[in-house]
């Protein structure tokens, strides 16, 4: 069950961000998210995509493709999903 203190949170964010993919992860209930995962502990949120270079949210740095969405990283590191 989603606390009213992520709810907050998570309308805030979608007010925030241009979202290639409509919101996809949001309208469904956050059942149909995005492949993002932490890297090694220290590191950025890295976006584990099979064609990462389709989503305008994710970012090319030393070879490998950085997850910059702040709605997937809170999901993630809030929500455990």
């Amino acid at each position: 069950m989603m606390r009213e203190r992520d709810r907050e949170r998570i309308k805030e964010l979608l007010g925030k961000i241009e979202c290639p993919h409509d919101f996809r992860c949001a309208a469904s209930g956050f059942r149909y998210m995005c492949k993002a995962k932490p890297g090694e502990p220290g590191c950025e949120f890295m976006c584990n995509e099979e064609d990462p270079k389709k989503c305008t949210l994710a970012k090319l740095e030393d070879g490998e493709f950085r997850c910059d969405c702040p709605l997937r990283r809170y999901i993630y590191e809030n929500l455990g999903l």
